[in-house]
Formats: C-alpha cells, sequence, structure tokens
C-alpha cells in the first residue's frame, strides 16, 4: 500500500526544510553575506532562475565558495573572485590559498580576467600562453626556458607577467622606479625589473603586509595571485576588496643618477650639416659642445667614397686627395696646395677642449654610383646573383621588340626595403616600393632612375631611393684599398681611436661576384655558393670573412696606437646580422672591439627600451663599454628635446656606458613647439657636470702578440702589394 496524501506531504515539508537551511548554511560557510550584498546592491543582482535560462537548458551550478579562505588576509578579494568564477574551489571546497601557484594555473587565472588573443611570431613561450597580441612587452626578455606550467613561479615573474598581460608601457626610468619605491626592490631578478617597474607605475603590486615589500624571489602564492587579479580588474569593480594599505607606492624618480664617467658623443657629419666645411663653423662647434660637457668627437672622415682628409691612397686610386662636401659639389681632381686640413682641425681642437677624437669611416664597404673606383676596379665591387636567363623560343625572340627587356621598374630587395622602411620610421620622405625608371621619350620622374641602374645586379638603393655600390670584404685589393685609407689616417693624425658603423658589411643578397664565388669553391671542394643567399651557412661564411677583416684593422690600428679605440656602431643585433651579414656579438667576444655603440633610433620609447633590454646588448655591456646612440633628429624630421631627455635617462637608468647622437646640427633643430635655446637648456641640464670617457681595455698579452704578428701586415701594405 502506498503512503496517503497527507504523510506525502509532510515528507516534502520536511526536505524543503532541509534544503532551506543547507543553504544557509553555505552562505554563512562562504564567508560572504550574499543576502546583505542583495539588499545593498554591492554585487550584481541574481535574477529568477525561469527568467534567465529557456526551459530546456540546463541549470549551471551555483558558485562554491572556497570553505579555507576564511582567516586569509584576502579573504574578501577570493570569495569575490569565487562568486565571478574566476577562481574556483576543488571538490572539497577548497582554494589552498597558502599553497604556491604554479605557472599554468596563473596563466589559466589571468587568462580568465582578459581573454587572449592570438600571439605572433615574436612571442615568446609566456606571450604566447598570455596570448599577447602586441609587442613589444614588459616580458619580451624573459627567458624562454623559465615558463613551464607546472613549475611554481616566484613574486617578481607573476608580477612581470600580470603587467604584460594588461599591455604595461615601459617605464623609462624602471631601475630607479623600482629601488626607490621597494625596500628590497635590488633584489628583483633582471628579467624581471621592467615589468615590476611597470606594474608599480600602474599601482598594481599588492604586498601583505607591508606595501614596499616585495619577497620578489620568493614563491607565489594562490592567495597573492588572487589578490594581484582583484587589483589589476580592468573593470576596477574587484580592486575594492584590496586594502590600498596593501599596494606599493611608486616613488616618482624625479631625477636618474648620473655617472662620473660615460661617453657624451656626437657625430659630426658633412651631410645636412656645416659644421666641417670651415674652420670658423668647426671652432663654434666644438666649443659649443665642450661648454654642454660632451666629451667626444665622431668626425666623419671617409665618406660618399672620398677621403675627408688628404690621402696619398685616395689621389693614387681617385684621382681626389681630399673631399669634404660629399654630393654637394663635385671632387678636386689631385692634390690640392694649401688645402684646409679639416681632420687636423678637429684633433686639435677637440683636444684642446679636453675631447677625445674618433674618425667615422661612414661609408664602410659602401660607395657612390657612379663612381670613378668602380670605373677602374669593377672587380673590386661584389654583387647580387645573375639568375641564368631562361631558354626562350627561336619564334618569341624574334618578335620581341628592342625595349622588351628593359622593365617599368623593379621590386626593391629585403635590404632595400629595410632600408627605405627605416628611413619612413624615422620620418623621412616615403619612397615607393617598386622603383621606377627613366624611360625614352617619358618625362623625368621624381626618385625616377635609368633602367641600365635598375637592371644593375651591383646596386643597391639606399632607402629604396639612392643608388649605392658595395666594395667586396672578399677581394684582397679592395681590402687593402680600405687598410691603407686607414693606415693613413692613424698614423698621421694624432687620434683617440677609429670607428667603422652599420656599413662594416654587405647586404645580405650581396655576394655572387667572380672572384668570392671562386674563393668559396676553393674551400668547399668546388662547390658553388647556395642560390638562396639566406643560407645560412653562406651567411656564415661570408660574416665571418668580415669580421676577420675587422681584425686586421683592429691589429693594424693597434699597432700604429696602441691606446687608440676600436669603436663600432652597428645596427642592433639580429637585424644587423640579418641582413648586411654583421656579426657584432662575436667581434666582442673575439675581442676585435674596444667600444660599442648601438645605433637605437626608435621614436617609441617602448621600443627604444626593448632594444637595449635585448641579451647581446647585456652580454656585451659586461665585456666592453657599451653605448647607445640617440637620433636627436634629422633635417626634415626634428626630434622633441622632452624625447631626447627620456631617452638619456633610459640609457642612464640601464647602467650603459653612456651616449651618443646623431647628428651635431640635429641637437640645435627645434620641433614647432620649441626654441634653439630650450634644446640647449636640455642638454645643459642633461649634462651639468663634466664627466670622463669609460676607460677601455689595457693591452695584455694577446692584443701584444697581435702587434708582433702585424709587422709582417705592414710590410706588406708599405710595399702595395
Amino acid at each position: 500500500m502506498g503512503m496517503g496524501w497527507m504523510g506525502q506531504r509532510k515528507i516534502w515539508r520536511r526536505l524543503g526544510s532541509f534544503v532551506l537551511a543547507l543553504v544557509l548554511v553555505l552562505g554563512v560557510q562562504s564567508g560572504l553575506p550574499l543576502w546583505a550584498a542583495m539588499a545593498t546592491g554591492e554585487m550584481a543582482s541574481v535574477r529568477p532562475l525561469a527568467q534567465a535560462l529557456p526551459p530546456d537548458q540546463p541549470v549551471a551550478p551555483p558558485p562554491v565558495i572556497p570553505i579555507d579562505i576564511r582567516q586569509h588576509w584576502a579573504a574578501d578579494c577570493m570569495a569575490a573572485l569565487a562568486q565571478a568564477q574566476i577562481i574556483t574551489a576543488d571538490p572539497s571546497a577548497r582554494f589552498y590559498p597558502d599553497e604556491p601557484i604554479l605557472w599554468g594555473d596563473y596563466v589559466a587565472l589571468l587568462n580568465r580576467l582578459i581573454p587572449p588573443g592570438v600571439a605572433g611570431g615574436w612571442a615568446n613561450p609566456l606571450e604566447r600562453a598570455l596570448g599577447l597580441t602586441t609587442a613589444p612587452t614588459v616580458a619580451s626578455h624573459y627567458p624562454s626556458q623559465y615558463y613551464q606550467p607546472d613549475r611554481p613561479l616566484v613574486r617578481a615573474e607573476g608580477i612581470m607577467a600580470l603587467a604584460a598581460k594588461l599591455g604595461a608601457n615601459h617605464v623609462i626610468a624602471a631601475n630607479t622606479l623600482v629601488t626607490n619605491s621597494l625596500a628590497d626592490g635590488a633584489q628583483v631578478p633582471g628579467y624581471a625589473r621592467e615589468g615590476v617597474a611597470a606594474a608599480l607605475a600602474q599601482g598594481l603590486v599588492v604586498n601583505y603586509p607591508e606595501a614596499n615589500q616585495l619577497h620578489s624571489t620568493q614563491r607565489l602564492t594562490r592567495g597573492e595571485a588572487a589578490a594581484l587579479v582583484c587589483q589589476a580588474d580592468p573593470s576596477l569593480a574587484l580592486r575594492r576588496w584590496i586594502d590600498p594599505a596593501w599596494v606599493a607606492v611608486a616613488e616618482s624618480p624625479g631625477s636618474v643618477p648620473v655617472p662620473l664617467a660615460e661617453t657624451r658623443g656626437v657625430w659630426l657629419t658633412n651631410i645636412d650639416s656645416q659644421v666641417l666645411f670651415s674652420t670658423e663653423a668647426l671652432t663654434a662647434g666644438v666649443e659649443q659642445l665642450a661648454d654642454l660637457n660632451f666629451n667626444t668627437l665622431y668626425p666623419v672622415v671617409w665618406n660618399w667614397g672620398y677621403t675627408l682628409y688628404p690621402s696619398i691612397t685616395a689621389e693614387r686610386e681617385l684621382g681626389v686627395s681630399q673631399h669634404l662636401y660629399a654630393d654637394l659639389r663635385p671632387p678636386q681632381r689631385g692634390a690640392v696646395d694649401g688645402a684646409r686640413d679639416m681632420m687636423l682641425e678637429a684633433v686639435e681642437l677637440g683636444h684642446a677642449k679636453g675631447m677625445a677624437v674618433i674618425p667615422w669611416f661612414e661609408f664602410g664597404f659602401m660607395a657612390p654610383e657612379p663612381y670613378d673606383l668602380y670605373r677602374r676596379h669593377p672587380d673590386w665591387f661584389t654583387h647580387k646573383r645573375v639568375e641564368p636567363p631562361a631558354p626562350e623560343e627561336p619564334q618569341a625572340r624574334a618578335k620581341a621588340s628592342p625595349t622588351a627587356a628593359t622593365p617599368k621598374g623593379r621590386a626593391l630587395t629585403p635590404t632595400e626595403e629595410a632600408s627605405r622602411q627605416a628611413k619612413l620610421a624615422l620620418g623621412q620622405e616615403a619612397v615607393p616600393s617598386l622603383v621606377q625608371t627613366k624611360q625614352d621619350g617619358d618625362q623625368p620622374e621624381e626618385n625616377g632612375l635609368s633602367p641600365e641602374v635598375l637592371a644593375d645586379p651591383g646596386i643597391w638603393l639606399e632607402g629604396g631611393r639612392l643608388p649605392r655600390r658595395w666594395l667586396s670584404p672578399f677581394h684582397p685589393q679592395a681590402k687593402r684599398f680600405l687598410l691603407q685609407l686607414i693606415n693613413e689616417l692613424v698614423s698621421n693624425y694624432d687620434v683617440d681611436g677609429f670607428q667603422f658603423d652599420d656599413h662594416l658589411g654587405i647586404p645580405v643578397e650581396f655576394g655572387y661576384d667572380a672572384y668570392t664565388i671562386n674563393l668559396y669553391k676553393s674551400e668547399h671542394n668546388g662547390q658553388e655558393p647556395p642560390a638562396n643567399y639566406q643560407d645560412p651557412e653562406w651567411m656564415a661564411w661570408r660574416a665571418n670573412k668580415i669580421s676577420d677583416f675587422l681584425a686586421e684593422v683592429y691589429q693594424m690600428v693597434k699597432t700604429r696606437r696602441p691606446n687608440a679605440v676600436i669603436s663600432i656602431s652597428p645596427n642592433p643585433h639580429p637585424f644587423a646580422y640579418a641582413y648586411y651579414l654583421q656579426d657584432w656579438p662575436t667581434w666582442v667576444n673575439r675581442g676585435i672591439v674596444d667600444e660599442l655603440i648601438v645605433q637605437i633610433y626608435r621614436n617609441d620609447q617602448n621600443r627604444f627600451i626593448w632594444e637595449m633590454n635585448k641579451p647581446y646588448m647585456q652580454t656585451a655591456l659586461r665585456k666592453i663599454p657599451t653605448s647607445v646612440g640617440i637620433l636627436s633628429g634629422l633635417r626634415a624630421a626634428p626630434v622633441g628635446m622632452d624625447h631626447i631627455s627620456d631617452q638619456i635617462k633610459a640609457v642612464r637608468d640601464r647602467r650603459f656606458s653612456g651616449m651618443s647622437f646623431f647628428f651635431y646640427e640635429s641637437l640645435w633643430m627645434p620641433t614647432p613647439r620649441e626654441r634653439r635655446e630650450d634644446r640647449v637648456a636640455g642638454f645643459q641640464q642633461a649634462f651639468a657636470s663634466g664627466a670622463s670617457r669609460p676607460s677601455g681595455p689595457t693591452v695584455g698579452p694577446l692584443l701584444r702578440g697581435r702587434l708582433l704578428r702585424d709587422q709582417i701586415t705592414q710590410s706588406r701594405l708599405g710595399a702595395g702589394d
């Protein structure tokens, strides 16, 4: 027999009372008074289930508030995260807030806060896991092997990842900010300092119980991770559960400490600048730089295919002893009696003011077009690979018109395009990516080049516009020509060093001239160079030959002037290697460079700082004085003094050896919102007191051995073979 209706009713009443009591108990255990929150409107309103879900949709389980968080200092934050289902309890209703959190769990937590995107090919493993879509980030240089999903992370790593997830910008004076804001800031690992500084600047760093104690190398707990997420909530709704007393205050760095020794250099050029063209202009320029406490001059001495000092070698090979004016006027043939010696003036003026004078061999292996040296010695120059002509049908050849083989234009090569993009990024006039030709009968086009020039495999277009040729770093006569020019320079002038820049190399597409091909074959059992100019072995072979040439220069200069500094000013790595075969990290490791000034010409401060933090830069800094090249402006694109001042602060904050500015004339070129006086005042403030140059390497046993071996090289140069 079944139970009567009255009996069933009693059972249902008892069951209902039990369910209500259970709900009340769970509510108390949650530590979050849900009914009070509903009454005051602090939490999201709860709609009747029948209105929220269609009849056929299963009911989602209610959020479970962990039962082990009630005594934790961030209990309210974790309860709110549980309500929002950003964190979840395990089957026993526990969260374990005092246990270390694993990288995989922490990344998942951040990705619940901000959904991930699809990271680009530039991303490291951590950036990919976070789904970051914009580079660079403050986690860009986090070592790839450090991110392991099943590894516990430390507090500094967690804060860095949080700042990266939120897209925080780099801080100009990151190290100074960390040191000023945290009592234990010196202990923050180098890989995390940019991220910790960015998080401090945005008020994201939660430290309990002392806000200014980060304990950066302690493991991050699950409760601490939850507190960071609450503080970082983009909607700010969760931030109210974090007591402001637990949030580290960012102490503005104000000024960055100024070192007693730092490079303060300026490149003096003969392009868009008059400073080298008269004794009066050079005297005034050196005096002004000395008054502003600059300590190094880098005057150009090899530009546009000619020397800017009297040279017997240049007169013999070029018919021109020296030429100061680049493309502004044609060079004067032969030696000019009584001609002004700009280099001698620069040395005497600079030394009289206590400044180092390091001549700058700007063009390196690059040469102009047209160029007399190419007409006399075409075999000294290298070129791109010449594709063998495709076989044609006789009938097709008969029908071909005389001009059919001449294209209307050609696409830029990878290095030409990179050069064009670099100039665009710096604000220079745009040029097309397809170079147009001047055809017979056509009106001359702006930037137009003759069909013969564009078809010439030896032509490279600087900035996608200016035709250049390249001396071969592999041809003995081409190398000897440059070595003789340098030998004259360091022998005849009391210089403090010698400098190459980004033109100590060749475009990666080049190296397919007959001499180089035969040299490669002689070292590879008759095998020809790969048709792919980006073949790793073929790139390394050419790069090593260029490195060997620099070693010859180093040896020769040190023989003449043992205390002279061999300075290199390349582009950042790996760009310099990938596009121009400049393997400057190897040069540093081989000990054939004394000073490095990497050209970081960036108008984006994030990228400027990102370049400085690259491992190659940090490695070089530990071995030799390593400075940063700063763009102070171009003729058509002046750079604001505030921007320059920030870059000076960023360089000093990251403890580089100094900076050099490209170029002299642009130091004083104001933007529309500035005056010349404002820029002078800016440099006066930046360089308020004098500074010596960083000390260079001493002459050790290895160098002494090189000096002895170099006697053979010197005798060979003197003999002219």
